[in-house]
């Protein structure tokens, strides 16, 4: 991700549009960001990082993003376009706020909104600020706390990283590294062992309550003794089931010969009902004779009935006849009597037929005289409309005659301001640059001074470098003299041993060994004086070129000074005050040029009005007249007709008085036809109904004489039939069901007195030598039986059922213990593991921690790579894995190595703060490359770094800019935000971010 131009409005301080070019930067890919503190430097970065995620680093609410000076329904918004491989994006995003009410007073909330798009392509990727924020994170493979890390640096942050204790490493690691995963893992551990030791806690409760009080020996115990009373309960109760089925078969032999007296009893009482009902059987016998006798008749007696029905019939429709016939003759009547009055009403047929053939031929008479009274109607209103147009164009043309007047004097009023723009433009520009130069020989005096007061420094500290050195040369130089000077005797305290040669003369005897009147020095001693006087004259040398450098900067500071102040003597604030008093009358100059602009174009568009409603006048004058013209030929043809239609007779009422002569004409003609019409079906409808009488008449007469003959019949065969009367014939006839059914009642009763009697009969001989048994004492001496069995069965299954319940418990009991001892397994393996986990192992590291010391290793071993080349090849960072103790974390402590001074275990604490700064930025750029690297090797062109460089000394600024510089040559942009003024000399590419009073400006400097 490579930043290529960021816009900001109503933005933290920034309360005007804001644009920032990176790509205006030039060729350089490392570039400053300078300016007062509170101007806004640090915003640039958090706007980028909003306008990516919607957030800001540290702890500002999204509510709190707008410029408190920015203009009245100003939303607050970032746009961001930056370059990822071949492909560009912009990212549009607007923070929530309080925007006016666009009626009435107040403010209300407007929530934030977001736009991604990929140029090229007309639509955006995503619109919503959550699918915006996931696809700007699925783009760059990181979310907006990896985005802090690895992109932006507040040196700050770092610092407390560098200096932390161990625990607080522990956790600020934690955020960079995002190892939540672990230390779920541990908790997860921890929670699965408490679960398993919870669960095998409540398994042997469990036994317990399967137990219930009573131990394992104890139930075995009862489960034998139990076992021996049930196998003697089931004994008992075979016995006594024996008896029990004994009492039963005599209970049931007893019970069957008592049916069989029961049964005789039922025999003998069948055969008395037999016997009582033998007069009804007779009855039925003889009434089922009569009706099959009356059945050979039933032809013929409801042929009878048929041909009595028939001539009542036709008796009715005789009589209808009669009634018909008498209907049509009143109708008849009525009939003439219509067609007399419809006669009389035809003679006034002539009359009105004249009458109206005479209004006919006036309608169209009366039909020009409605279009002549149309045609003047419509005239009027043309006239009237005329007169109308002709007012309005009058109108019209005076108004635009009266704007084009006033904005001729507004034109001439403008022309002289508007005229002078030139000039003013002028005299402001070269007011402004004489500003800048003044500005700018401001800031080349103000830096003289600073160093001046740097070299004076620099001279103090030359000259006690020289000192040192020189003291360090003497000290080392009387050493050597001392050692010289004490050699024979230093020789004789070390080197000569008794009967050995002497080092110098090569003699065995020492008579006269050489004594130091003090110590004498020893090589290591000498050679260690000289090295540290070397050092001492190389850091005075060095010294000394810093006080050269500082001075050759001073003397061109002060001759760049003296040419801007030779160039513009003024002072600033004149400069400002007469820039900004000319800024304001161009202002003037170009708002007046502008409305002179305005206001000609308005005179010229003013004055085609005039023209135009003047024409207009004068068409509408002359349609007006013509108007009234056609208007008044209208009105007298008009008076013409009227005339003409008074003197034939014919008023404007003729159509109505015509349609309704027309109207009587056709009702009477209607009428006429009507009455004729029915008195001539009247007449018809009156012969046909006595013709209709007549054959009514005589179908009645032929009816009675078959039904006479009928009667004849029936009556003969009723008495063949053995019947007294035909009506008695008819009493006996049954339906044929009713036939069968009584038949098969005579058979059935018929059949059962005779079975009756025949089992009667048997019975009797059966049970002629035996009585009737005592069923009562048989059933109780079965219930007896019974209940001793039941009772014993009961005391069997009771037994049962404790000893199923005996061997439920302890199988029970059994998968309980099944069941816990897995767990105890699970759990000792599972405890072990989570304790491990949890630190509680030789390194005391838990699993987060050990991931944490593993991840800081790294960081240390990229860090030092960076901090060798800023500190010269002194300082490097080493991981310390040392064991804490009382609750400390282990495996994350860090300590320096200094390679001057031989020391491996430098505290981090114990760093200056020039070398804290190095070891911190170092720190901030191992850790860059290490969360990167962890991030699935992502490409990112970007780094920014924020602030800490104003506590280095030259020489160590400029390896750390050396450092910035190498991570621009791997293909990074790198931007830096610093108050240093060395800084601005030794990066040319700058943004200079200002401070206003209407908010800040940033300007972009080109390398």
């Amino acid at each position: 991700m490579r930043p290529l131009s960021l816009e900001l409005q109503a933005f933290g301080p920034y309360a005007r549009r804001q644009s920032v070019d990176f790509t205006a930067l030039g060729p350089s890919e490392l570039f400053l960001i300078h300016g007062p503190t509170g101007a806004g430097k640090t915003t640039l970065f958090d706007a980028m990082t909003f306008a990516l995620y919607g957030v800001v680093p540290g702890t500002r609410p999204e509510s709190r993003l707008r410029a408190d000076r920015a203009a009245e329904g100003a939303a607050p918004r970032v746009t961001f376009r930056f370059s990822l491989g071949d492909a560009v994006y912009r990212v549009e995003r607007t923070a929530a706020w309080n925007r006016p009410k666009k009626r009435g007073d107040g403010t209300t909330a407007e929530p934030g909104s977001a736009a991604l798009f990929r140029e090229g392509e007309p639509a955006p990727l995503a619109t919503r600020t959550t699918a915006v924020s996931e696809k700007v994170e699925a783009l760059l493979g990181m979310g907006p706390e990896q985005f802090q890390r690895v992109v932006l640096l507040p040196q700050g942050d770092f610092k407390k990283l560098l200096v932390a204790d161990a625990r607080e490493r522990e956790a600020l690691l934690q955020r960079l590294f995002g190892t939540e995963r672990y230390a779920d893992v541990e908790r997860l551990l921890a929670e699965r062992k408490n679960d398993l030791l919870r669960r095998a806690k409540e398994l042997r409760q469990r036994q317990d309550e399967v137990l219930g009080g009573e131990s394992a020996a104890a139930l075995a115990e009862r489960r034998a003794a139990v076992e021996a009373r049930l196998a003697a309960a089931r004994a008992e109760a075979g016995a006594l089931d024996g008896a029990r089925a004994e009492a039963e078969a005599g209970l049931a032999a007893a019970a069957a010969l008592a049916g069989r007296f029961d049964e005789l009893a039922r025999a003998h009482l069948a055969v008395e009902r037999a016997a009582g009902a033998a007069a009804e059987l007779a009855a039925d016998r003889e009434r089922l004779a009569r009706a099959e006798r009356a059945e050979r008749v039933r032809e013929r007696l409801a042929a009878a009935a048929q041909a009595e029905a028939a001539r009542a019939e036709r008796a009715a429709g005789e009589e209808e006849a009669v009634r018909a016939e008498a209907l049509a003759a009143a109708d008849a009547a009525q009939a003439q009597e219509a067609l007399d009055r419809a006669q009389a009403g035809a003679a006034r047929l002539p009359e009105l037929a004249g009458r109206a053939q005479a209004l006919a031929r006036a309608l169209p008479e009366l039909e020009r005289l409605d279009r002549a009274e149309e045609d003047l109607r419509a005239l009027a209103s043309e006239s009237t409309r005329a007169a109308a147009a002709l007012a309005t164009a009058r109108e019209a043309h005076e108004a635009a005659a009266r704007e084009a007047e006033a904005l001729g004097a507004r034109a001439a009023a403008l022309r002289p301001a508007a005229q002078d723009e030139g000039r003013r433009a002028e005299a402001a520009a070269a007011l402004e640059a004489a500003a800048r130069a003044a500005q700018e020989r401001d800031g080349l005096e103000a830096d003289a001074r600073r160093l001046e007061q740097e070299l004076a420094g620099l001279e103090r500290q030359a000259a006690h470098a020289a000192e040192a050195a020189a003291r360090a040369r003497a000290e080392a130089d009387g050493l050597n003299a001392a050692r010289e000077a004490g050699l024979a005797a230093w020789l004789a305290a070390n080197k000569l041993q008794p009967a050995q040669p002497c080092p110098v003369c090569g003699s065995v005897e020492h008579p006269a060994p050489a004594r130091a009147a003090a110590k004498v020095p020893d090589k290591k001693e000498v050679d260690a004086a000289r090295a540290g006087a070397e050092k001492l004259a190389e850091g005075a040398s060095a010294r000394e070129r810093q006080r050269s450098s500082a001075a050759a900067l001073l003397e061109e500071a002060r001759s760049r000074a003296a040419r801007a102040r030779e160039a513009e003597p003024r002072p600033l604030a004149q400069l400002q005050a007469e820039a900004a008093a000319a800024g304001q009358a161009l202002a003037a100059a170009r708002a007046a040029s502008k409305e002179l602009a305005r206001a000609e174009r308005a005179l010229d568009e003013a004055r085609a009005r005039e023209a135009e409603a003047l024409s207009a006048s004068r068409a509408a004058g002359e349609s007006a007249a013509a108007a009234a013209q056609r208007s008044g030929a209208a009105a007298a043809a008009r008076d013409e007709l009227r005339r003409q239609l008074a003197a034939t007779g014919a008023g404007p009422d003729a159509r109505e008085r015509l349609a309704r002569v027309q109207a009587e004409l056709r009702a009477l003609e209607q009428a006429l036809a009507s009455a004729a019409a029915a008195h001539a079906g009247a007449g018809a409808a009156r012969a046909a109904a006595a013709a209709r009488r007549a054959a009514c008449r005589d179908e009645r007469e032929r009816a009675a004489e078959r039904a006479g003959a009928a009667q004849a019949e029936a009556a003969a065969a009723c008495q063949a039939a053995e019947f007294a009367s035909t009506a008695g014939c008819e009493a006996a006839l049954l339906p044929e069901e009713r036939r069968r059914e009584l038949a098969r009642a005579i058979e059935d009763r018929t059949v059962s007195a005779r079975t009756a009697a025949e089992r009667a009969a048997a019975l009797g001989e059966e049970l002629a030598a035996s009585s009737p048994p005592d069923l009562a004492a048989a059933r109780a001496a079965r219930d007896a039986a019974a209940t001793t069995a039941a009772a014993a069965r009961d005391a069997a299954v009771t037994l049962d059922g404790e000893l199923q319940a005996i061997g439920k418990q302890e199988r029970r009991l059994g998968d309980l213990g099944t069941q816990l001892a897995a767990l105890e397994r699970e759990a000792e393996v599972l405890g072990r593991v989570a304790e491990v986990a949890n630190g509680k192992n030789g390194l005391n590291m838990s699993l987060q921690r050990f991931v944490l010391a593993a991840r800081l290793e790294e960081v240390a071993e990229a860090a030092s790579r960076r901090l060798l080349a800023m500190s010269r090849g002194r300082f490097r960072l080493r991981h310390d894995a040392a064991v804490g103790h009382k609750g400390q974390a282990s495996g994350l402590g860090l300590v320096v190595e200094d390679a001057w001074t031989g020391v491996t275990d430098r505290p981090v604490g114990a760093l200056s703060g020039g070398e804290s700064f190095l070891a911190s930025l170092a720190l901030a750029l191992g850790l860059s490359d290490v969360v990167l690297r962890r991030s699935g090797g992502l490409r990112l062109d970007a780094l920014f770094v924020d602030e800490g460089f104003g506590s280095l000394d030259e020489e160590t600024l400029d390896h750390a800019v050396r450092a910035l510089e190498d991570l621009r040559e791997h293909g990074r942009l790198v931007g830096v935000i610093s108050h240093v003024p060395e800084l601005r000399r030794r990066i040319p590419a700058r943004i200079e971010v200002r401070r206003g009073e209407e908010g800040s400006t940033a300007v972009v400097h080109a390398a």
